[in-house]
């Protein structure tokens, strides 16, 4: 958007004071400042000495406006332009947020490093003197050390360019950090790292976990809480970490004024434009789930710092970032794959430190062919530690996380949902010499722990979120032996696994999981990432309360034969859980 601010004349002197990529123009035409006509032209490069050889396209009389404040420039512009300066007027408010965020983040660093320097300062003068005489001193000299370190951190803020957002531009990149820090991966971690997740240290991972990012649907739109998938195993790998998405937005979230996001707990089912006021505003289920951009990116943040965090036995959590330098010299142990030998590691050893540490690396994760899954794939393994995951893993310690024909271990999703890689879907552990699972759990007497012992260890507790998987057919789903446990989680999320296709089902209501009743008929929200004609959210109505309303629609269709009925597969993995239960998809098409 640009202005012509014309001279006496009413005309440049020359061409070359043109701007050079004019859109609309505002040409002061009368002797009032307030005398304007804005127009549209379809050329800049014609302008000569003061003539116009390029065509008008549109104009419209302004002089009704009293400054250009006032001015509405959409007026003008194609929809095209329109949407290109809603996109820039996105990035510029986001800028501006991430600008914010940093400098908050500067100011409680200076408070801890000034606490910290205060307590050495007070410290050293009771050693020395055996009380504290020069207090005031003491704050001075710690004050002005602090405000020195804090403005040269300052100076060093690399501030975006070209109304790029500080947070989703290309590290390494003009206005991106330049060194990320950390502690250097060493060779022999990387090689671990990369036999545990390819299967040796001299393979190449695919192009899509190479270049893959994090990245969600357009922000306030249909599916704006769901992020983008490929295929194969890194969609597997997306939807396990979308469930943890989803359980932030819905469950762990809180409002603020300047977002409208909360915890559904409040939603009691009432339907998706059931409204609820929160701090003067009305929010409606739809609402929730078409988050803003700045949503997110928050949601993004609780999800990858809370997977992190559990894994590492919620004691640890580590975080790797690649660097634009190597870690260590290239030796022939180990092939390059432009990520893996640049690692910087960083570890936390406290759940909010955890989450910071995500908050300040995340735009690794979400720029545009940056690595975002393999950097997670790393960071979960390393959270766990090579060695404890290889015990997880029992008889497929040997095994890679991503298989040769591109699918996800299981070992690797229950890792991410429970905390620990078992590679079986039972209770406890099953005995040695049986194959039935068993709801036995051997513990360490001193540490509580479970003992591997002889037998299959499987599910060991209740989890946050759920599975439910279904085989081709029913002998193959019991081969997989899945645990109740499972099956029931706390809230209502479940990563389903239906004949070879990943997704995840999901209800607002936490107290769905509380009530029997409330399991009587209810409805389940279900995302793949899977494009539909439907341009709405995948709704599915489960009935429950009797298996004579599903032979009532089978014979309500003219199938004379039970047998002959094909049911989807997701609906035969919700009746794994939900015996009998009929599935009505509300119009859509079955396409799981």
């Amino acid at each position: 958007m640009l202005f012509f601010n014309m001279d006496s004349d009413g005309y440049y002197n020359n061409s070359s004071e043109m701007p050079e990529v004019p859109d609309v123009a505002i040409l002061y035409c009368g002797e009032l400042p307030h005398h304007k006509m804005g127009i549209r032209l379809n050329t800049y490069k014609n302008f000569d000495e003061g003539s116009t050889v390029g065509r008008i396209m549109g104009y419209n009389d302004l002089s009704d406006r009293k400054s250009n404040n006032d001015l509405d420039f959409s007026e003008f512009m194609t929809k095209e332009e329109r949407k290109a300066s809603e996109v820039r007027e996105r990035e510029r408010k986001k800028m501006e947020e991430a600008r914010k965020e940093e400098q908050e983040r500067l100011q409680e660093e200076a408070d801890m490093e000034k606490l910290k320097l205060l307590r050495e300062e007070v410290s050293r003068e009771e050693q020395e003197t055996g009380g504290l005489k020069n207090a005031k001193d003491i704050f001075n000299k710690v004050n002005n050390l602090t405000v020195v370190k804090m403005e040269k951190r300052r100076k060093s803020i690399h501030q975006p360019k070209d109304n790029r957002v500080l947070y989703s531009g290309k590290p390494g990149a003009e206005g991106g950090p330049v060194s990320v820090g950390g502690e250097r991966i060493d060779i022999d971690t990387a090689c671990e790292l990369k036999e545990i997740c390819w299967g040796g240290s001299s393979y190449i991972p695919k192009p899509n976990w190479i270049k893959s990012s994090i990245s969600f649907h357009e922000p306030e739109n249909l599916n704006a809480f769901g992020i983008r998938t490929d295929k194969g195993a890194t969609k597997e790998f997306q939807i396990v970490l979308q469930a943890y998405i989803l359980k932030q937005l819905m469950f762990e979230g809180k409002t603020t004024k300047k977002n409208t996001r909360r915890s559904a707990m409040d939603f009691d089912g009432g339907g998706p434009n059931r409204t609820r006021k929160q701090r003067g505003k009305t929010v409606t289920l739809i609402q929730l789930l078409r988050p803003s951009d700045v949503t997110q990116r928050e949601i993004l943040i609780g999800a990858i710092a809370e997977i992190l965090w559990k894994v590492g036995g919620q004691t640890r959590a580590v975080l790797a970032i690649p660097d634009t330098e190597l870690s260590f010299e290239i030796t022939p142990r180990i092939t390059a794959d432009k990520i893996t030998e640049k690692l910087r590691i960083f570890k936390a050893n406290k759940e909010e430190e955890a989450k910071n540490i995500v908050k300040k690396h995340i735009s690794y994760f979400m720029q545009h062919e940056g690595g975002g899954l393999i950097l997670l794939l790393y960071s979960i393994v390393l959270s766990r530690g090579i060695d404890e995951l290889r015990k997880d893993l029992q008889s497929h310690s040997n095994d890679a996380l991503i298989t040769p024909d591109d699918n996800i271990l299981l070992g690797l999703s229950n890792l991410m949902l429970t905390g620990v890689g078992t590679p079986y879907l039972h209770n406890g552990i099953m005995t040695a010499d049986t194959d039935d699972a068993t709801n036995i759990e051997e513990k360490n007497g001193e540490t509580g722990e479970t003992e591997y012992g002889d037998g299959k260890v499987g599910i060991s507790g209740r989890n946050d979120i759920g599975f439910l998987l279904w085989g081709n057919d029913e002998e193959h789903t019991m081969k997989y032996n899945l645990g109740s446990r499972l099956k029931t989680p706390v809230l209502p999320i479940w990563v389903t696994f239906c004949s070879g296709q990943w997704g995840v089902l999901f209800n607002p209501n936490r107290d769905l999981m509380k009530s029997y009743q409330a399991e009587n008929r209810f409805q389940l929200y279900y995302y793949s990432d899977t494009p539909t004609k439907e341009k709405k959210e995948t709704v599915l109505t489960i009935d429950t309360r009797s298996t004579k309303i599903k032979q009532k629609m089978i014979i309500d269709s003219g199938v004379e034969d039970f047998d002959e009925v094909e049911d989807d597969p997701l609906e035969k993995a919700i009746e794994t859980k939900w015996e009998g239960a009929t599935v009505d998809w509300g119009g859509i098409a079955p396409y799981v």
